[in-house]
């Protein structure tokens, strides 16, 4: 009598227990390379993987302090040996940013991408470079538990997975449980290995705060010790880097492309509007009367440079508030304006020692000594 799934004689069950078995068996070998993920974890007895450490030890043995990797020649964004989610929305650049920022890096560097291998070649070239320290694989439609156990087999010390949710292989993504149980297994190999992992995901259509808007939500940002968000700026080439960290604090940029280099331009506080108003202001005043087009302002302008569209907000603003003055003074659609201060008049009186006085430092003096 042959046996039916699971080693149950079909003939002995009827159709209800049969299409039971059928999918009790399915799911045996569906869930059978789950017990596999981790052999390496696996290998190492409970006792080991369960180890007690003082806290003591701890605080005693912890490095001076943390070890970096530099994004756009910073640090402050990737720990080694952390996990971290990058985020945007679809075709913001956070691939580009990645990879102009990790062919610098002096890392066995593992790619694991979505892209085809038709676009890295292409992308590879604009950017220049060398590439030898990166392993790009392209294993779209394999399963996680596959992708997993390449990692655990290779010597790289970091991993990028591009897009994480091409590779999960979620029915929902925002489903924290499920997330959770896809991504420990992940994170405990890349940890166990201490690599750093980077995993790009996009945003979610609804944006939020403190990593709200990353797609995984809270499952995600609780999953990795390091959240990053890659966001548009008004300026279509510019892009805000903000972050969120288990024990440190992110710092808050904003990087310009031009042509393909990434730049850092500043901290946003920087790039305020106030602090804008007042670098055109020393322009101007060092320049009295001489009448500035926009793009003569800008190039004169001391770095961080603002966007030419928040450059003329802001002559704009000083403008109406009466602080400089402007030619033509009326609003006309597609004019060339003309930005300057009038030179002062400078009031001046004779000293008692034949020296000028002008009238900004009148209070100075007591008026009665000065003779008019």
């Amino acid at each position: 009598m042959a046996a039916g799934p699971g080693g149950v004689h079909v003939k002995d069950l009827s159709k209800e227990k049969v299409i039971r078995a059928v999918k009790k068996d399915k799911l045996v070998k569906e869930t059978t390379p789950l017990k596999k993920l981790t052999s390496t974890l696996k290998k190492e007895p409970v006792e080991e993987r369960f180890a007690r450490v003082n806290g003591g030890s701890l605080k005693d043995s912890a490095p001076p302090e943390l070890t970096y990797l530099p994004l756009l020649e910073m640090n402050g964004f990737i720990v080694k040996g952390w996990s971290h989610a990058i985020s945007a929305s679809p075709k913001a650049g956070k691939t580009h940013l990645i990879a102009s920022v990790i062919k610098g890096w002096n890392e066995k560097i593992l790619y694991i991408s979505e892209e085809p291998k038709s676009i890295w070649q292409e992308r590879t070239k604009q950017l220049g470079g060398n590439w030898e320290h990166v392993e790009f694989v392209f294993p779209l439609g394999l399963k996680l538990e596959t992708i997993i156990k390449g990692i655990e087999n290779g010597d790289e010390t970091v991993v990028v997975i591009d897009t994480l949710r091409s590779f999960l292989g979620l029915k929902d993504e925002n489903d924290n449980a499920e997330l959770a149980k896809a991504l420990n297994p992940l994170i405990a190999v890349c940890r166990h290995k201490e690599q750093t992992l980077i995993l790009v995901v996009h945003n979610r259509k609804a944006q939020g705060d403190h990593g709200e808007a990353l797609a995984g939500g809270h499952a995600l940002l609780g999953a990795v010790d390091l959240a990053l968000e890659v966001s548009r700026e008004s300026s279509k080439n510019r892009r805000r880097i903000r972050g969120w960290g288990r024990i440190i604090e992110i710092p808050e940029i904003i990087y310009e492309k031009v042509d393909d280099k990434l730049i850092v331009i500043g901290e946003p506080k920087d790039l305020a509007l106030e602090k804008v108003m007042d670098k055109v202001l020393g322009v101007l005043e060092a320049m009295p009367g001489e009448k500035l087009k926009v793009i003569d302002i800008d190039q004169k302008m001391p770095e961080p440079k603002a966007s030419l569209k928040h450059l003329r907000t802001a002559l704009t603003k000083l403008f109406k508030d009466r602080k400089i003055e402007r030619n033509p003074k009326e609003d006309r659609k597609g004019a060339t304006y003309f930005y300057f201060l009038q030179p002062n008049l400078n009031h001046s009186f004779p000293n008692g020692a034949g020296k000028v006085v002008k009238e900004d430092i009148f209070n100075e003096f007591d008026a009665e000594k000065i003779p008019f």
